[in-house]
């Protein structure tokens, strides 16, 4: 049995309104029992959430698993919110560092309650947060959900990815696994987080096939 790591303007709003319209996943109107979300972590996927601990006792503010797929990476992101909140995310990073800069970000939205979807965005130097042209950039069969105070989001990701300018290799390298919650900008933008984890350690994804 493997183990798992317990980690713990007008104009651009537009824009970001085209990305909204490209990336929206069916919200599906039963709630997801998040507990069961857990199943199989350190065993057939890996798991990182926050806080400490929090994945044995399956009540994590945020979480994100992965395991290898026949056409990528099989992923899911979720936790809890507060209840009756829209305009909330949870994201899922994947880094060459601690830092949080450089990083390929999935996020996991609510959008005025409206628009329950999945995006890919990217932490530049100094952490800066954004949206990608394609926000569905190497995303298929995706799925999510927000009902009460649980939102979930699964996907499959490509294994190789290039990402302004760098290429996110799951099935070659490693990476620091980083995840986060907080609220969205009236744009649709990720803001500062409000939680947030990093792996002490990079991790192999392939690992768990």
């Amino acid at each position: 049995m493997k183990s798992f790591i317990n980690f713990t303007g007008m104009a651009a709003l537009a824009v970001v309104m085209v990305a909204l319209a490209a990336s929206t996943a069916e919200a599906s109107p039963a709630k997801k029992d998040l507990r069961a979300s857990y199943d199989g972590c350190g065993v057939t996927k890996g798991c990182f959430g926050t806080p400490s601990r929090c994945l044995e006792t399956r009540d994590c503010l945020a979480v994100i698993t992965y395991a290898k797929a026949d056409t990528g990476y099989a992923m899911e992101i979720f936790g809890v919110v507060a209840a009756g909140v829209n305009d909330v995310y949870i994201a899922g990073g994947l880094s060459f560092d601690t830092k949080m800069e450089y990083t390929s970000v999935t996020a996991c939205r609510n959008y005025r309650g409206v628009h329950v979807d999945v995006v890919q965005a990217f932490n530049d130097k100094g952490h800066a947060n954004h949206v990608l042209s394609d926000p569905m950039l190497g995303l298929s069969n995706v799925t999510a959900s927000h009902v009460d105070d649980e939102l979930y989001c699964s996907f499959t990701r490509e294994a190789s990815l290039e990402i302004e300018g760098l290429t996110f290799d799951l099935d070659n390298d490693v990476f620091y696994l980083e995840v986060a919650k907080g609220d969205l900008a009236i744009t649709g933008a990720l803001t500062h987080h409000t939680n947030k984890a990093v792996s002490p350690d990079a991790v192999s994804l392939g690992d768990f096939p």
